[in-house]
């Protein structure tokens, strides 16, 4: 094929990266934007016109639709946390928890407790063993997902669903919601 041909390929089939890239978008979590997977949808299209033959039997669509799913999944697993179809956000002691500006940093200044130390043993009281180790290593000792989940023998992706876990808890704890 020349240059020309596969560019007005690429032109012709736009429509159905967005289109697969809008299908996609709708079951992944709401941190990934759309123009990020329209991005990927175009780097597929891109692939499957420099590699397309048209001798053979299959139509360009057909082609170009798995190569564009395909490249959508493979940043999906670029940019996650979690293993293939487990896509798991970061947690973090500041992010509000919910719709209200709710963080545990708020809340420690709130309360008047200058001490982090202090603040997670009135907080932890209610967890389990597991949950509060996995809360102080996370967030007094700054260990990361992977250092917590080889010390406690889990995987990292449900160290964030603990921690995840832990804090709406403790927000439903202090905030009554």
């Amino acid at each position: 094929m020349t240059l020309n041909e596969r560019n007005v390929l690429v032109e012709n089939y736009m429509p159905l990266a967005n289109k697969l890239a809008y299908s996609k978008a709708k079951s992944t979590p709401s941190n990934v934007q759309v123009d990020e997977l329209k991005s990927a949808a175009y780097m597929g299209l891109l692939d499957a016109s420099r590699k397309f033959d048209p001798e053979r039997s299959v139509s360009f669509g057909a082609y170009a639709s798995l190569r564009i799913v395909g490249e959508m999944k493979d940043y999906l697993r670029e940019i996650s946390w979690g293993k293939r179809g487990n896509y798991v956000t970061p947690v973090s002691i500041d992010s509000p928890l919910g719709n209200e500006n709710f963080t545990f940093s708020n809340l420690l200044e709130d309360r008047g407790l200058a001490d982090s130390t202090e603040f997670f043993e009135d907080v932890t009281n209610g967890l389990n063993r597991l949950e509060t180790h996995v809360i102080i290593l996370y967030y007094i000792e700054n260990k990361t997902l992977r250092e917590i989940g080889n010390s406690v023998n889990l995987g990292k992706s449900r160290i964030s669903q603990i921690l995840k876990k832990c804090l709406a808890s403790l927000r439903e704890k202090f905030t009554g919601k």
